[in-house]
């Protein structure tokens, strides 16, 4: 029998959403709501769902959309242990997200119409999209960036919402720039939007829009290449791998390694090699 486990993702930098993964649980839940926009997947096993008095079944492959206080219960199939991904949005959060996806003001969030989609290439984002959140390697940037990538391809399956219009640009280049400069000033740090949005005194939906059309990149795009321009920086400066790694804002030597060789073609270490560079690792009198 496997072991039962629990993992919840919960960061103040990113206050709107919540994770939670469960592997082989047999425990049943009463029925019971979110005040959040809550959607989830089935990784392992069956359920059975209720809503509003119906009972339903949900399996691998389908994944299934709770609107806010919508009562509901899922519990496993003949007690069969489950395991099951759910991501949980503030519901203002996801209003702001609609607006700036549709170009228009909306009285509230946009409820999703189906409860269920059987979608394959949907279900493989969303595992995706949790095993990132809870990773606490990952940059909040590139966090936000995915899921906003599939929040985009969610509503067009899940909300039957077609508005139309332009957006309302209200800036320049000129706050780009000034977003790009703080992203350079404050390379070494975990930035999020909303910190970069506000500095330039834009939403952050807008922001993230204005930021790729004038930018040619997104935003976590473009902090991982400041953080790799100051990486060679310190290496050319002889500081050690292991510490440029920490110094830049990654977790480890192994996160600059996957960010760094896409840049520059080589890794740290052959970027070392091929300057020249002694560094204190790589001195006669360390070894």
């Amino acid at each position: 029998m496997h072991a039962y486990k629990s993992e919840y993702f919960k960061d103040d930098a990113l206050p709107y959403v919540e994770v939670r993964y469960v592997l082989h649980s047999d425990k049943h839940y009463k029925p019971h709501f979110h005040d959040t926009f809550s959607f989830g997947v089935i990784e392992e096993g069956e359920v059975e769902f209720f809503l509003n008095d119906r009972a339903s079944h949900l399996s691998t492959g389908e994944i299934i959309a709770f609107n806010p206080e919508a009562v509901h219960a899922c519990n496993p199939v003949k007690d069969q242990a489950r395991s099951y991904h759910m991501i949980y949005l503030d519901v203002a959060w996801c209003k702001a997200f609609q607006e700036s996806l549709w170009h228009i003001q909306l009285s509230d969030f946009v409820k999703v119409n189906k409860t269920t989609v059987a979608d394959r290439g949907l279900y493989r984002d969303f595992l995706m999209l949790s095993s990132l959140l809870r990773d606490r390697s990952v940059l909040y940037l590139e966090k936000e960036e995915v899921l906003r990538d599939f929040l985009k391809q969610f509503f067009a399956r899940f909300v039957s919402h077609h508005a139309t219009g332009e957006p309302h640009e209200g800036a320049s280049g000129q706050e780009i720039d000034r977003a790009k400069q703080f992203m350079k000033e404050y390379a070494r740090d975990n930035l999020t939007v909303a910190q970069i949005a506000q500095h330039v005194s834009l939403s952050e939906y807008h922001f993230m829009r204005l930021f790729k059309r004038h930018a040619g990149m997104s935003p976590h795009a473009y902090l991982i290449n400041q953080k790799i321009n100051l990486a060679k920086r310190l290496l050319t400066k002889g500081m050690p791998i292991a510490e440029v790694a920490l110094e830049v804002g990654f977790v480890d030597q192994s996160h600059l390694n996957r960010h760094f060789q896409p840049i520059v073609a080589m890794t740290p270490g052959e970027f070392v090699q091929a300057t020249g560079i002694t560094t204190d690792w790589q001195s006669p009198f360390h070894r």
